[in-house]
């Protein structure tokens, strides 16, 4: 299969490119503007095309699957650049698509729509309250993929939390290894609470590979997290011990509670290939090199 992967010079575009490639897809990798990250996508053997979402659509002849990764993220973006990147990037891709022979397309969104979460356990049909710019330009961009269902085009919102791998920075996890290298004190909240809100990149690129290959996509709207827990405490205790740290934790409740995510519709309708919490941390701490 041919399939266009939006943000392909990003942490995320770059994990779920190999993933494709390896799998046995022609992967087109769509980049903004040309950068370093280039000569190693075309030396696996994909090829890159330039365009920026923002300002015009890329070509799509022989496409018929996109992958969209691409996005303005949390940590380094104001609402005006989410508005840009995110939704009316994402509006103008979506034109595109609707005068395309594309027949599936897969957006990768974000938890962050649901903004405050009250819930224990986050599910797809959880309310939403009050989300971040951030997060209302990506619920808009679904909004906005939800729409070629009209034109027939098989179509998938996926809802992430944090992702692990080499080159993933700026989450809790990455915050609290940095620390336990630095020897520094380390604040765990809630530490009695589950934790299973983090796919490591591999496991998120087997993911996507089984997606595609799916004659149907049983919703158009799925979480993907671990499919098991472990207490935030232990986890904390964990990436202290692995990295050989002399770190001090200091264990505090913090209401409000904290929430896990629902694991069930990515396993029981979509079956999809989701790793336990312990493998995806061990995982990414081994890549870390602690």
């Amino acid at each position: 299969m041919t399939i266009l992967v939006t943000g392909a010079a990003g942490f995320v575009g770059r994990g779920v490119c190999k993933a494709l490639h390896d799998e046995g897809h022609r992967v087109i990798g769509l980049i903004s503007q040309p950068s370093k990250d280039d000569g190693s996508l075309a030396q696996d053997g994909m090829k890159v095309q330039y365009c920026d979402l923002s300002k015009k659509a890329p070509a799509l002849d022989g496409i018929e699957c996109i992958i969209h990764v691409a996005g303005r993220t949390l940590r380094n973006g104001t609402p005006e650049l989410f508005l840009k990147d995110n939704a009316m990037a994402t509006g103008i891709l979506i034109r595109a698509v609707e005068q395309s022979h594309v027949r599936r397309f897969i957006h990768l969104s974000t938890v962050s729509v649901y903004g405050r979460v009250t819930v224990r356990e986050l599910t797809e049909t959880s309310p939403m309250h009050e989300p971040s710019p951030y997060g209302l330009t990506k619920l808009l961009a679904e909004e906005f993929v939800k729409g070629l269902a009209a034109s027939d085009i098989s179509i998938l919102n996926i809802r992430l939390a944090t992702i692990l791998g080499i080159g993933a920075q700026g989450h809790l996890l990455s915050r609290t290894l940095e620390k336990a290298r630095q020897s520094e004190v380390i604040t765990a909240l809630n530490p009695k609470e589950p934790f299973n809100n983090a796919v490591h990149i591999r496991n998120l690129g087997e993911c996507i590979c089984q997606l595609v290959k799916m004659e149907k996509l049983p919703h158009p709207l799925v979480n993907l997290a671990s499919r098991s827990s472990i207490p935030f405490g232990d986890l904390v205790k964990q990436i202290v011990k692995t990295a050989n740290s002399r770190s001090k934790i200091a264990f505090a409740d913090n209401p409000p509670h904290s929430f896990t995510i629902s694991p069930h519709r990515a396993l029981e309708d979509f079956h999809l290939p989701l790793w336990d919490c312990q493998k995806t941390i061990s995982t990414w701490l081994a890549e870390e090199g602690v």
